[in-house]
């Protein structure tokens, strides 16, 4: 009987990435593993994040295993938590932080970006607050000094300027709520 697909993925990451909440307590139940991957090194939490299945999410974590996979990243070193950011998934990002995912952790780029990063440059609005709110560091640089996340905010990659200023404004009111 064949248990993963040509390219790694199991039925838990299948039913993970489509939000089928019922077939994934059944196959958590009968002892699916949420640390298979996909050969892009990918788990359940991965992909559940990458498409806002925040009940989905909430289920694998509530299982013993997830804490081990929460921060794994994949082969282009993202986190599921990432991966949510990177996809405006607010939700998702809620449930992974409450869950114990490290807002700090960086990935694998040039720029070393941790969530909050990646949502600010791409414009992820609903993210970046998500995020913001939830603790993450606006200040992460390399010489400690300035602010990235505003930085990615203002000169991100989102075409519109309006969109940028939006999680600026975003970022700043959460930040002066903050401190």
């Amino acid at each position: 009987m064949r248990l993963a697909s040509q390219f790694g993925g199991t039925a838990l990451l299948h039913a993970a990435s489509k939000g089928h909440l019922a077939i994934v307590d059944s196959l958590l139940a009968a002892g699916a593993l949420v640390s298979k991957t996909t050969k892009g090194g990918r788990n359940a939490l991965h992909v559940a994040a990458e498409r806002n299945h925040s009940a989905v999410l909430e289920r694998i974590l509530a299982g013993g295993e997830a804490a081990a996979a929460m921060n794994e990243k994949d082969r282009d070193g993202r986190t599921p938590l990432m991966l949510a950011a990177q996809g405006n998934a607010a939700d998702a990002c809620k449930t992974l932080v409450a869950g114990g995912a490290d807002m700090e952790l960086t990935d694998t780029s040039e720029d070393e970006d941790t969530a909050l990063l990646i949502a600010a440059r791409l414009g992820a609005l609903d993210a970046a607050r998500a995020l913001a709110e939830a603790g993450a560091d606006y200040y992460m640089t390399e010489d400690g000094g300035g602010s990235k996340a505003f930085d990615a905010a203002r000169q991100g990659i989102h075409p519109s300027e309006e969109r940028r200023e939006e999680v600026y404004d975003a970022l700043l009111d959460v930040m002066l709520d903050r401190e």
